[in-house]
């Protein structure tokens, strides 16, 4: 059964329903605008979790920026403490709260050894990169519009990433992608879109069950749009 909160369902009825909704069976989706009060709905949803006594190690909560992580992880601690006393300090370190290629990236070096020694490039890192290997990847070291090529190059990226696909065609901009992923991989290094879409492709290949995860249920908690 999925629930939604709309906006003006939460500001009718309050965030009640979403905070105490049952612990299985349940998923709540929060639609709602920016300022509305998602981050604190989602840290009270947290609160109530510990409270009840799931565990903090079955709790996901990430976000889409460094920022916001650190805002949900504050308002978590101290709804917390609030909620069940000074005793949950130590608890909540236990639980995940950070960006949501972060927890990507987590998956993939504990489940794919291969993915060991690999870091995240941050995106105005990324531009840079693919600048000095533009040869490689867009097929041009001429400098006139190269920023607006990769610019151009990486929004299809982005695209392609967010969707799940693997560009597979003969098309130019099929075997740029491929490069481009192949490069990366020879320098250890993941986009964020990548470490999510390679997280989700590991896990299907290896088949990696519930049962044989640290945590045997997690909530998953993004209180912002990317």
């Amino acid at each position: 059964m999925k629930q939604k909160y709309r906006g003006h369902t939460m500001r009718q009825n309050g965030s009640n329903q979403a905070i105490n909704a049952p612990l299985t069976g349940t998923h709540i989706q929060i639609i709602a605008c920016a300022g509305s009060g998602k981050t604190e709905t989602l840290a009270l949803r947290v609160a109530h979790l510990l409270a009840q006594g799931v565990e903090p190690e079955s709790i996901v909560a990430f976000t889409f920026t460094e920022k916001a992580a650190a805002e949900l992880k504050q308002r978590i601690l101290d709804r917390s403490k609030q909620k069940c006393g000074q005793s949950v300090l130590g608890r909540v370190g236990r639980m995940y709260v950070g960006t949501i290629h972060a927890y990507a990236l987590r998956l993939l070096q504990t489940y794919a050894p291969r993915y060991a020694g690999y870091d995240l490039i941050e995106e105005d890192a990324l531009r840079a990169w693919v600048a000095r290997h533009s040869k490689t990847i867009l097929g041009s070291r001429e400098w006139k519009g190269l920023w607006d090529r990769i610019d151009a190059f990486l929004d299809d990226a982005d695209m392609v990433e967010n969707e799940g696909l693997w560009p597979t065609g003969s098309d130019d901009f099929s075997k740029r992608y491929r490069s481009f992923v192949e490069t990366l991989d020879s320098h250890r290094l993941l986009t964020f879109g990548r470490s999510i879409a390679a997280a989700v492709q590991e896990l299907y290949r290896l088949d990696v069950k519930r049962s044989s995860s640290p945590t045997t249920h997690s909530w998953v908690l993004p209180p912002t749009s990317p």
